[in-house]
């Protein structure tokens, strides 16, 4: 019990002191509560850490304990009711939340609960100005590395779980990472502690119950130290990882502009390796997973596409383009209608996620019902206040250098049947019109 206490108690300590830094320092401590045999040994470790001179001199932050009920288990509200006893038995806060489930396609109730568990917590955490602390443990390490490996990860994913790890911005600790599930076994027989049985835990149907139950056991039955063995493998994985992606940051910055775009002939001045690796790290802002090694092709066949050309690679809600020697990475967004009243509120407009607002001089004449947006008109005649002559629309959009796959959504400004202005990215552009059409103003918000 002395040793598992100790071991706690020096990572805990040794995660604090890392987060020193951060702009604002802890004043918590939020144990995620599950109430089975992990949390509730974590709990009590840190109960009797806190509540200890000799154990705790540093005076560790004051502790909170957070249980997210998901209602998958007809026990569940039991279980929620027993985290309560047993922080209110220890003088422990403690809050719950309830979340509820809908099936959704190609997403498990699993996966969905513990998306919306981490959701929960980090909410939580966030609001009591605290870290999250887990009861990650050794043998959780090595199922996590095992499923990275099945799905063919590289050193990233191979880096698995790590004592100090920052989500949503909220840090969290594991300062049981170290720790083995006998050892936490023993913890809680020889401490008399109560927790509950998830029945989940035995269905080998989940790979995770499978290796717990079937593979891991054989493995250490004929390598006993291989649980250990697998850890130092994911912390070394994790630290090649990190330099890595600390050098991959440093390249990625003298590749890109202010908006984020990759420049294409720079990006061909690296190695097949480095491009790969940049890109990642530049697909990496815009989200989290990273992208699959044909994906990765594909974007790199896209450097050598013809000038001319439009290629496209889909990842999700995103697309990867290129245009004018850049890589874009682009959110799709909801196309406009056709034709689109403007109210008096104003418009948002998708393409550019940003609203359009529309004044008109005092004392003016108008009629703000014969205000609206229309989208689709590429070869209508325009001329853009103080140029000499007027153009096809799509030739306009050509010389303002809007890529191809936005022109179509680019709208115009009628009033009746004049066009009054044209809405880009960063400005509107102002047309000539009859004398019979009021001087309009236009902003975005």
């Amino acid at each position: 019990m002395d040793n598992i206490r100790a071991t706690v108690l020096a990572e805990l300590q040794h995660a604090l002191s890392t987060l020193q830094s951060q702009p604002v320092p802890a004043q918590t401590l939020v144990v995620a509560l599950s109430g089975g045999k992990d949390s509730v040994v974590l709990l009590d470790i840190l109960y009797r850490i806190a509540g200890s001179e000799e154990d705790n001199p540093y005076k560790l932050p004051s502790l909170y304990a957070f249980h997210v009920n998901h209602g998958l288990s007809s026990e569940a509200d039991d279980w929620m009711h027993h985290c309560s006893i047993l922080c209110a038995h220890r003088n422990i806060p403690f809050e719950s939340a309830t979340v509820t489930l809908q099936s959704k396609p190609r997403i498990s109730l699993e996966a969905q609960a513990r998306e919306l568990r981490y959701t929960r917590l980090l909410e939580f955490t966030k609001r009591k100005n605290g870290v999250l602390v887990t009861a990650h443990h050794l043998h959780d390490q090595v199922e996590t590395m095992l499923l990275q490996l099945k799905r063919g990860a590289g050193p990233k994913g191979l880096g698995s779980m790590q004592a100090v790890s920052f989500r949503n911005e909220v840090p969290i600790i594991r300062p049981m990472l170290d720790v083995s599930q006998e050892a936490i076994n023993q913890y809680a027989i020889t401490s008399k502690l109560s927790w509950v049985e998830d029945e989940s835990n035995i269905d080998e149907r989940f790979d995770r119950n499978f290796l717990r139950r079937q593979i891991i056991p054989l493995m250490e039955a004929r390598w006993p130290a291989v649980s250990r063995a697998i850890s130092r493998s994911a912390q070394f994985c994790n630290e090649q990882a990190q330099l890595l992606e600390q050098v991959s940051k440093e390249k990625l910055l003298s590749l890109q502009d202010a908006e984020n775009k990759l420049d294409v002939a720079l990006l061909l001045d690296h190695s097949e390796l480095w491009q790969k690796q940049i890109l990642r790290e530049w697909l990496r802002q815009f989200f989290p997973l990273s992208p699959s090694s044909s994906v990765l092709l594909q974007i790199q066949k896209m450097l050598i596409a013809k000038e001319g050309s439009q290629p496209l690679v889909g990842i999700g809600e995103y697309s990867v383009r290129r245009f004018k020697g850049k890589l874009w990475c682009i959110n799709r967004f909801e196309h406009l209608p056709e034709h689109l009243p403007i109210p008096d509120t104003g418009v948002t407009l998708p393409v550019w996620g940003k609203r359009l607002n529309v004044d008109v001089a005092k004392d003016a004449q108008w009629d703000r019902g014969s205000l609206s947006l229309v989208t689709g008109l590429p070869s209508i005649k325009l001329r853009p206040v103080g140029k000499l002559h007027s153009k096809l629309f799509k030739e306009w959009l050509k010389e303002w250098e809007v890529p191809p796959w936005e022109r179509i959504q680019v709208p115009l400004v009628f009033y009746n049947d004049s066009p009054v202005a044209v809405c880009l990215h960063n400005q509107i552009v102002a047309l000539q019109t009859p004398p019979t059409v009021p001087l309009l103003e236009f902003s975005y918000n």
